[in-house]
C-alpha cells in the first residue's frame, strides 16, 4: 500500500510541474515549447537565432532573470511575466494577453520603429496601458502603412517621452494613425514631433501628428504636438465623440487641427499656435468633405494665435455635394494676434454660436461670413 500512495504521490507531483519548462539556450528553442499552457520559464539569455519562434496556444514566459534576443517571436493568446527588460532585437507577431506594456520591455526600444514591436503585444480583446517611457524615440511611415504607429482599440497610450518621425518625402503620413477602432486614449506629458522643417518632398499636405479615422470614442489629453508637415491632429472617416483636452499644438504647416467628417468632438484648454507653410493655416478648421458631415462640436477655454487664421467653418471649396457642417459651440476662448484679420471665417455653415471669447479686434473687422447662417455672438470681448 506504501508503495502504491508513493508511487501516486510522484505521479501527482509530475503532473503538477510537468507544465513548467526551464528554457535551455542550449537546446533548439522550438523543440521546448510543445505544451499547450505550459509555463516557459527564462532565467538566462535565450538566443532565438534569427528564427520565427512560435508559442503553444494560451501558454505563459515567465522571465525570471537573462532576456530573449535575436529572433521573432509568435504569441497564440500567450502571457507573459516579467519585469524590467526581456527583449533585444526581437520582432513580436501573433495574440497576446498582456494588459500592461511598457517601453523598458525592450533594450532597443528607441531604435527606429521598435516602439512598433511594442504595440504588437498589445490586442483589441482586451484593454492594454502602454506606456512609453522618458527618451527619444523614433519612427518612420512606409508608403504602404502611412501609420508609423498603428493603435488597436481598447488601448490606452501614456507617453512620458519624445516620439520623432523620421524624414520622408510621402505628400501624407502620421505619426499614430487611429483608424477603423474604438475605445482609445492617448495621454501624457510626451511630445509628438513631425519631419516639417526636414521634410524631404514638396507635394501634399497631408503628414499628421495623429490621424484619427472612422474610430468612437477617443481622447487625446496632454500632450504637445508639434512640426507636422499637415495638420497636428486630423478627425475625419465618420469619426465620434473625440475629445482633445489640454494639449499644445504648433509649428504644423497646414492647421491645428482640421475636422472633416465627424460629430460629437471637444476641444478644450488647449492651445493652438504658430500654424504656417501652406493654406488655410488656421488654428482649427471645421471642413466637411463631399458626403461628410461635421456636427455637434464644442471648443472651449483655447487660446489660438500667431495663425494666419483662427476659427473656421464650412464646405470644402464652398460646394461640396452632401456636405454639412453646423451646431458648433465656441466658448470662453482668446484668440489673437494672427497674421489676417480672419479670427473667425463662416461658409456655407449653419447653427455657429460664439459666446464669452476675447478678441484682439472688433468683431464686425474680423469675421468673414458668406453663406452662413445662424450666427450668434454673445459676450465677445475685445482685448
Amino acid at each position: 500500500m506504501r508503495v502504491v500512495l508513493l508511487l501516486l504521490n510522484c505521479f501527482l507531483c509530475i503532473s503538477l510541474t510537468a507544465k513548467e519548462i526551464v528554457l535551455n539556450n542550449n537546446i533548439d528553442i522550438a523543440k521546448q515549447l510543445n505544451t499547450e499552457g505550459g509555463n516557459y520559464i527564462v532565467k538566462s539569455t535565450i538566443d532565438l537565432k534569427g528564427k520565427v519562434v512560435e508559442l503553444p496556444a494560451n501558454s505563459t514566459i515567465i522571465f525570471q532573470e537573462g532576456m530573449m534576443k535575436n529572433g521573432t517571436l509568435v504569441g497564440n493568446k500567450s502571457k507573459i511575466s516579467y519585469s524590467g527588460t526581456i527583449f533585444s532585437a526581437v520582432k513580436i507577431k501573433g495574440s497576446w494577453n498582456i494588459p500592461f506594456l511598457h517601453s523598458t520591455m525592450f533594450q532597443d526600444a528607441q531604435e527606429i520603429n521598435v516602439l512598433n514591436e511594442l504595440i504588437a503585444l498589445s490586442d483589441d480583446c482586451l484593454t492594454n496601458t502602454i506606456y512609453i517611457h522618458q527618451g527619444e524615440y523614433f519612427v518612420s511611415a512606409s508608403a504602404n502603412t502611412k501609420g508609423a504607429i498603428e493603435l488597436r482599440s481598447k488601448t490606452k497610450l501614456v507617453i512620458n517621452a519624445s516620439i520623432k518621425l523620421i524624414p520622408n518625402d510621402f505628400p501624407g503620413c502620421s505619426v499614430i494613425s487611429v483608424k477603423n477602432v474604438s475605445d482609445v486614449t492617448i495621454s501624457g506629458n510626451g511630445f509628438i514631433v513631425g519631419d516639417k522643417d526636414a521634410h524631404r518632398g514638396k507635394d501634399g499636405e497631408w503628414g499628421m501628428g495623429i490621424q484619427i479615422m472612422n474610430s468612437k470614442n477617443v481622447t487625446i489629453n496632454g500632450l504637445n504636438i508639434s512640426n507636422c508637415w499637415g495638420d497636428c491632429i486630423y478627425i475625419g472617416g465618420k469619426s465620434s465623440y473625440i475629445n482633445i483636452v489640454n494639449c499644445n499644438l504648433h509649428h504644423a504647416r497646414r492647421q491645428g487641427i482640421s475636422v472633416t467628417n465627424a460629430c460629437k468632438c471637444k476641444i478644450d484648454n488647449c492651445k493652438i499656435y504658430d500654424i504656417a507653410g501652406t493654406a488655410p493655416e488656421y488654428g482649427i478648421d471645421f471642413e466637411s468633405n463631399a458626403d461628410c458631415t461635421v456636427n455637434t462640436i464644442t471648443v472651449s477655454n483655447t487660446e489660438v494665435y500667431n495663425c494666419k487664421g483662427g476659427i473656421m467653418a464650412g464646405i470644402k471649396g464652398g460646394n461640396a455635394e452632401n456636405a454639412m457642417v453646423g451646431n458648433i459651440t465656441i466658448s470662453q476662448c482668446y484668440i489673437h494676434d494672427l497674421r489676417t484679420k480672419n479670427t473667425f471665417r463662416w461658409h456655407n455653415c449653419s447653427d455657429i454660436t460664439v459666446t464669452n471669447c476675447s478678441i484682439d479686434k472688433p468683431i464686425e473687422d474680423c469675421t468673414f461670413k458668406v453663406d452662413a447662417k445662424k450666427v450668434k455672438y454673445k459676450n465677445v470681448i475685445i482685448k
